[in-house]
């Protein structure tokens, strides 16, 4: 039986159903981020305030470092409002569930100052959706944070546990679903000094005919949690959904294996994680493993595009 087609639209286009269920973005390390830089710079500038009632205080006898300090961290709270802002809008989702489909947005937030005429949103109607799978990985990656007083690289890894949503689709709209997802990527923010884009794609491919959500990661957080998302998707397509666990060990050696996973961790939002592992694989430095992640996702949607092209 033939499904319906795909259709990718701007996000404030998106139709609203009746009952739908909202899934949002909700990491925990920005908004920390801004509470804690925030209220720095709050209480640094009354302590000039309190000084000024009460002056004999010592340790507020020269307020000047004070201000300056509170300077600073209001700049960088301004510098990251905006990031911050846009998980609280409404435009902030990755998925819509409803009776009639699925609406998947695979823009994240961090990229909210890109046009907002883009086509991000994939409609995917309930007859096209041939599959629902939890997928939990763990992954061995290099742990930042272990013992390196000496400051030289060390390979200490920790493993990382990914939980992803994967929906199955028809072969038939993949490679459209491509063409969408790289065109993302090539998306730039203009500013007065030049253009950038933040590389965080929570929405990725996964093999040659599943759409993948990372749900949770320590790059990403999408709320509700995926145990709550996994009743409310059982109940709007029942018989759809599985659970899957499978564990990914770090590749030490060079490679097309290692290549995929470096590619593969920059794709999902975890540039640093890729460039620590280039690091690790290829033994350079951090410049280098940056040009290496770099050439690596180029190299990838070249192949790509000369895939669409035959």
């Amino acid at each position: 039986m033939a499904t319906a087609p795909l259709t990718v639209i701007p996000e404030k286009q998106t139709p609203h159903e009746q009952g739908e269920v909202i899934f949002r973005e909700r990491p925990f390390a920005p908004i920390l981020f801004a509470l804690l830089f925030g209220g720095s710079a709050l209480a640094l500038l009354l302590i000039p305030i309190v000084h000024q009632l009460h002056p004999d205080l010592k340790p507020l006898q020269t307020v000047w470092p004070y201000g300056l300090g509170a300077g600073f961290a209001f700049m960088l709270f301004l510098l990251f409002r905006g990031t911050v802002t846009a998980l609280f809008r409404d435009s902030n989702w990755l998925l819509r569930a409803s009776e009639k489909g699925l609406a998947v947005k695979f823009r994240s937030y961090r990229n909210h100052r890109l046009p907002e005429e883009d086509d991000c949103v994939i409609l995917i109607p309930r007859e096209a959706v041939l599959g629902l799978t939890i997928q939990q990985e763990k992954r061995e990656v290099i742990d930042n944070f272990a013992d390196n007083a000496d400051r030289k690289f060390n390979t200490a890894t920790r493993t990382d546990t990914h939980i992803s949503l994967l929906v199955t689709l028809s072969a038939l709209e993949i490679p459209a679903l491509e063409r969408h997802l790289n065109a993302e990527r090539k998306r730039r923010i203009t500013t007065r000094t030049g253009s950038f884009i933040v590389k965080h794609y929570p929405v990725t491919m996964e093999g040659s005919d599943r759409l993948k959500i990372t749900w949770s990661s320590p790059e990403s957080r999408i709320h509700p949690k995926i145990t709550e998302a996994a009743e409310i998707l059982n109940r709007l397509f029942p018989g759809r959904l599985r659970y899957s666990e499978q564990e990914r060990p770090m590749v030490r050696q060079p490679g097309k294996e290692a290549d995929a996973q470096i590619v593969q961790l920059a794709r999902e939002g975890g540039m640093i994680a890729a460039m620590e592992m280039a690091r690790a694989v290829y033994g350079c430095d951090l410049t280098q493993a940056k040009q290496k992640v770099d050439d690596l996702l180029a190299q990838e949607e070249r192949s790509a595009d000369s895939d669409r092209n035959r």
